[in-house]
Order: structure tokens, then C-alpha cells, then sequence
């Protein structure tokens, strides 16, 4: 039983952390497209 719940709970981290990383990658890509520059973690040029 705890073996499953464990489960459960690492697929809901997952799907968290992709909707987060989905929703950061479409606002900076939203962003960047109508020409705010902020400091990115990555490098702009």
C-alpha cells in the first residue's frame, strides 16, 4: 500500500514540475517574443 502511495505521490512532483517547466518556458518565450528582456538564466545573445 505505501509502496503505491509512493508512486502517487512522485507522479504528482512530475507533473508539477513539467506544468511548472511548460508554463515558464511559454511566458519566457511570450515575453522574449514581444520584446521584454529580462535577466534569463540563460543567455539572450
Amino acid at each position: 500500500m505505501t509502496e503505491h502511495k509512493r508512486l502517487g505521490v512522485i507522479e504528482k512532483t512530475l507533473l508539477i514540475a513539467f506544468a511548472g517547466l511548460l508554463v515558464y518556458f511559454a511566458a519566457t518565450g511570450a515575453l522574449s517574443l514581444s520584446g521584454l528582456d529580462h535577466h534569463w538564466p540563460y543567455p539572450s545573445r
